[in-house]
């Protein structure tokens, strides 16, 4: 089992490093690098956690991603979520604000 801590310190380093050299803020790591911060996540940690993608959750193929497309790391035994927003994680990816940024900007259901 992975410490929560260590993967908190890991993100906030990478985050660190991605800050300094290609992205200007956390939201912007989620809306474009999302995957390789995740994938580096996973290379900093002694143990491997699963790497989840909104596939995952809508369905769909890699080359039909559906939009806007988010991948963000999952420790399957304390149920946390974590991304470059929420580096001390989430109980629920529904609780990643890439969620809560997408609905609002769904027009509503008729």
């Amino acid at each position: 089992m992975v410490d929560p801590a260590e993967v908190e310190n890991v993100i906030r380093d990478l985050i660190d490093e991605f800050l300094a050299e290609e992205c200007e803020s956390v939201i912007q790591i989620n809306q474009g690098h999302c995957e390789e911060f995740a994938e580096r996540v996973n290379e900093s940690l002694d143990v491997e956690l699963t790497i989840q993608s909104t596939a995952d959750i809508v369905g769909g193929e890699f080359e039909e991603r559906p939009e806007p497309w988010h991948v963000w790391v999952f420790d399957e035994e304390t149920g946390l979520s974590y991304d470059a927003e929420h580096p001390s994680g989430v109980s629920a990816w529904s609780q990643l604000n890439m969620w809560s940024r997408t609905v609002t900007k769904q027009p509503p259901i008729d």
